[in-house]
Formats: C-alpha cells, sequence, structure tokens
C-alpha cells in the first residue's frame, strides 16, 4: 500500500513539473528574449534605456516551431500592451502566441534634493541625477544640471520630485517691484523718469509700470540694462 502511494506522489510530481525543463519545449527565458530584442530594435533610440517585461509566457510552446514576432505598427512601444508571437513550421504559421508586455524607458533625470520654493534661483546643492523611469506623456524630464542651473523655478517643487521643463525658467531681466529707468522717445525729445515694475519682464516683453512721480500705469518694453522704453 505504501509502494502504491509512493508511486502516485512520483507521478503527481512529474506531471505537475514545470513543461520548459522537459524536453521539446521552448524555456520561457528564450521567448522573453526574442521579444524583447525585438520592440528595442523597433522602439529606436530613446531618451533613456528601455526594460522589457514579457508577463505570462506559455510554457508549451513547440521548439520545433521558427518563433517571430507578427509585426503589428505601433506609435510607441512604451506601456503595457499585447504581442503576438507566431510559431511557423515550413515558412507557414500554426500557432499565433499571445503575449503582455510591459515597456518602460528609465534614465538619469534631475530630481530636487530638498524642498525648492517658487522662484527660487537654482544652484547644484538644490539638485541631483537619479535614475528614473521617464514618463510617458508630459512634459520630458531634464537630463543635465547645466539645463536648470543658474534659473528659478516656476513653482513649489517638493523633494525628491522629477524636475521637467516647465518647472524652471531664465531668471527675468526685471523683477516684479523692481524700481527701473524709465525712458520716453519722441521725435526732437528724450524723457527719462523712475518707474517701479508691476510684473516680472524678460528682453522684449511689454509690462506694466508705474511712474513713481505721478502714479501713472503706463506699458513699457524691457530692454538690454533695465531700461524700460514707454511705448
Amino acid at each position: 500500500m505504501r509502494g502504491i502511494k509512493l508511486s502516485l506522489l512520483l507521478l503527481v510530481a512529474l506531471f505537475s513539473a514545470d513543461l520548459s525543463t522537459q524536453a521539446g519545449y521552448v524555456p520561457p527565458g528564450q521567448i522573453a528574449s526574442l521579444v524583447r530584442d525585438y520592440i528595442i530594435k523597433q522602439a529606436g533610440e530613446g531618451e533613456g534605456r528601455f526594460q522589457v517585461e514579457v508577463l505570462h509566457i506559455p510554457q508549451d510552446v513547440d521548439e520545433g516551431l521558427r518563433l517571430e514576432v507578427i509585426p503589428s505598427p505601433r506609435r510607441s512601444y512604451l506601456g503595457t500592451y499585447l504581442v503576438k508571437l507566431g510559431g511557423y513550421s515550413q515558412k507557414v504559421l500554426v500557432r499565433e502566441i499571445p503575449l503582455v508586455v510591459r515597456v518602460k524607458e528609465v534614465g538619469k533625470v534631475l530630481v530636487a534634493k530638498r524642498l525648492i520654493p517658487r522662484h527660487w534661483t537654482l544652484t547644484l546643492d538644490d539638485l541631483k541625477l537619479e535614475e528614473r523611469r521617464l514618463p510617458l506623456f508630459g512634459h520630458r524630464p531634464l537630463r543635465g544640471v547645466k539645463k536648470a542651473v543658474g534659473k528659478r523655478s516656476t513653482r513649489r517643487i517638493n523633494p525628491g520630485a522629477i524636475i521637467t521643463a516647465d518647472m524652471v525658467e531664465p531668471l527675468p531681466l526685471v523683477e516684479r517691484g523692481e524700481i527701473v529707468d524709465l525712458t520716453l522717445h519722441r521725435p526732437g525729445l528724450c524723457l527719462k523718469a523712475k518707474g517701479k515694475a508691476l510684473r516680472d519682464g524678460w528682453e522684449g516683453d511689454t509690462i506694466k509700470v508705474m511712474v513713481l512721480a505721478s502714479g501713472k500705469k503706463l506699458q513699457a518694453r524691457v530692454e538690454k540694462g533695465k531700461v524700460l522704453i514707454l511705448n
């Protein structure tokens, strides 16, 4: 009786063994490599490097089949989607194997070391490079410190947040509340006065200013040297 039980247990163990370890079947790792190589080749060069995960690989794929990914046009190879693997015998497609793949792009990006307030001039002490998953949508992350150092933040940035292009801007030539030189040019006439900028302005911008002597609010164009030309 004990011998019969042992024989049954042995049979159960044999039948429940991983099919990929038995002769005649393609190892799941080989299938994953084939799909991974195809996707990376089709995706081309990105800003970072691609990580491809193939989910739920069947373990009963006949090793006698020639396996190829069935082409499917895609605008983007990032995300989670279905890929079909074709099994061919004598150039005839005899099996289609649907596979779910998860593809992400990772790379070194600029990250906030600490809490950065709005309109803070960024320095090396505020930033670090870390390898992170690159977002699929929205503004792309900044990839180097030179693209941020010396600029200012457009918003509050939490520690550990990825710095994207919309989070930084060049320092304004004129800051809101700053006392500036105003100039008015007319034929045969040039008037100068002191004024106060009522908003930030970059070279070429037209901003609202207040003439200190009269309190009158006017429009002025920002020029080099923080000189504002009255319209």
